[in-house]
């Protein structure tokens, strides 16, 4: 049997905890980096089409003294989490916090549905989350990590006359976090 050779995948561990945060130019998102930075954490910023915010956010944090690695991806196709997840450790050698707030939130009227739509929203909302936070398990169970998926209100009470995709997407990511909550047991707070 052939012994597998290790990648040693870190340049440097980080003495610092380090935040991965979806879709980090939203407002939300924004809001969360800043308060993220202020307890001297070190952060990824995910960004799919929103690159110039990203660069402007990016030179305010690390104004407040931390590191911020940018990370395109396009969370439309979960297998991208992987990517993202492997750039920020191989960046830092470590990841102890995710928090998934990329989300598309597009009207979905089911009288005429355009199902690469759907399934774009559903990739994002729902498989994209679940997929990060798989990808970066190793990692999360080495440090005690957290996971934090924001939902809204429209995940239990469909209310939108023509977003049922999104509130549909927003539903199964309530119950893909509570199913994680119980899969990862004690070594992952979700």
């Amino acid at each position: 049997m052939k012994s597998k050779k290790v990648k040693k995948i870190s340049r440097k561990i980080s003495s610092l905890p380090v935040a991965i945060v979806t879709g980090g130019a939203s407002p939300l998102s924004s809001a969360i980096c800043r308060q993220l930075a202020r307890q001297d954490m070190n952060i990824a910023v995910h960004y799919g089409k929103s690159k110039t915010k990203s660069l402007a956010l990016k030179a305010e944090l690390e104004s407040m003294g931390i590191e911020v690695l940018l990370v395109p991806a396009d969370l439309s196709n979960p297998l991208q989490a992987e990517k993202l997840s492997r750039s920020v450790a191989s960046h830092w050698g470590r990841i102890d916090l995710i928090v998934n707030n990329a989300s598309v939130f597009e009207p979905t009227p089911l009288v005429n549905v355009d199902w690469k739509q759907c399934q774009t929203i559903f990739n994002v909302n729902a498989l994209a989350p679940a997929a990060l936070v798989l990808a970066a398990l190793p990692w999360l169970e080495k440090n005690d990590g957290v996971v934090i998926n924001i939902t809204d209100i429209y995940g239990e009470m469909p209310i939108l006359k023509n977003h049922a995709v999104y509130s549909a997407s927003k539903a199964a990511l309530i119950f893909l976090t509570r199913y994680l909550a119980l899969a990862l047991g004690e070594k992952v707070r979700v």
